[in-house]
């Protein structure tokens, strides 16, 4: 039985709309050159760089999702062992057709089932997924089974409701009467319980740009 079967028609709902949302061949073709040579990757990836800056080369570590690969192959850059994983067995191919070195394998897996045992990785990279998961109890069951699998720091993104971009965009929404239920920002306050609840703790905050973009990364360890 996986996480899902055991939470809410909404959450249900609005974890089905992710991964129909990349279920596609055709994102995934999109999604191999999205952010790939931009600004805002280089950003993401000093996140993430300063984030494992502690971790141990060599050490196994799950990036989920991985998309068509963007940060594994980065993460291998750094000289870490890489599993990439993506509920998309489009992305999954797509990641495939670039592969070239022996420390990086590609796999479809669902966050909230991961086909691993316990302690299988020495850390875990989740970028660019809790966004899409308005539910708290989405974001608990996801951060649970990353904790299951992995002894190290877990990195995750969000997006942080108290940032000039997030600010705009409700304000856009709240004109146009409209309730995202997709890329929806949260405060800190409210993704720290999450994290608290799931017994990790908040080891480190980086930030894509401060107070201007929303995308923000935590390095969670177990309390």
């Amino acid at each position: 039985m996986s996480a899902m079967d055991k939470i809410t028609p909404f959450s249900q709902y609005t974890y089905e709309i992710c991964k129909s949302r990349f279920s596609s061949e055709k994102a995934a073709q999109i999604y191999s050159q999205r952010h790939l040579f931009s600004k805002k990757n280089k950003r993401e990836q000093n996140c993430i760089r300063q984030a494992l800056a502690s971790t141990s080369k060599q050490s196994l570590i799950l990036d989920l999702p991985c998309g068509t690969g963007r940060i594994s192959y980065f993460l291998y850059e750094l000289g870490f062992r890489v599993t990439g994983a993506d509920y998309s067995v489009h992305m999954i191919e797509e990641a495939n057709k670039q592969l070239h070195v022996s420390d990086i394998s590609f796999e479809q897996q669902d966050i909230m089932s991961i086909r691993h045992p316990d302690h299988t990785f020495q850390a875990a990279v989740c970028n660019r997924l809790f966004h899409h998961y308005p539910a708290a109890e989405t974001r608990r069951a996801a951060l649970k089974e990353l904790m299951r699998v992995t002894d190290g720091p877990i990195i995750v993104s969000f997006f942080n409701s108290l940032s000039l971009s997030a600010c705009f965009s409700k304000v856009k929404n709240f004109l146009k009467n409209k309730k995202p239920i997709d890329r929806v920002p949260i405060s800190f306050y409210t993704f720290k319980k999450d994290i608290e609840a799931c017994g990790l703790k908040i080891d480190g905050s980086y930030y894509c740009r401060f107070g201007i973009s929303p995308q923000t990364y935590l390095k969670l360890v177990k309390k």
